[in-house]
């Protein structure tokens, strides 16, 4: 599932670059990104019951388990936030990323301050 979906994600970028008009396809290659992790949660979900079950076991180490299943829900999650901020909700309501960013509290403008910042201790 995950070539297909890759598959169709990089052949959208290709096209996009070709044809803007093909960004109106982006809400269903999102939808795509979605349904790889949900089908990847539930997955994860059946082989960690298999692996718990006596008499089935299974071959995957219960850390991969975990792993993968943080890494299902953490994308997932991401790209669920993705779906809503960009396809459902009004276009008046998405914030600004410079409004989601306190600049107030660095001075970029001088070099010590900017040379302090980038210390590494």
């Amino acid at each position: 599932m995950n070539y297909s979906v890759h598959s169709v994600m990089y052949s959208y970028f290709f096209a996009v670059s070709l044809d803007r008009r093909i960004l109106r396809a982006a809400p269903f290659v999102t939808s795509l990104q979605l349904a790889q992790f949900a089908w990847g949660t539930v997955i994860n979900m059946l082989v960690l019951f298999s692996w718990s079950k006596d008499g089935v076991g299974c071959a995957v180490h219960p850390r991969f388990l975990q792993i993968g299943g943080a890494m299902y829900l953490a994308y997932g999650a991401l790209f669920a936030q993705l779906f809503v901020e960009r396809y459902v909700r009004k276009p008046g309501v998405r914030k600004a990323a410079s409004d989601m960013v306190d600049f107030s509290a660095h001075d970029v403008r001088s070099t010590k301050s900017l040379d302090a910042a980038l210390k590494i201790v």
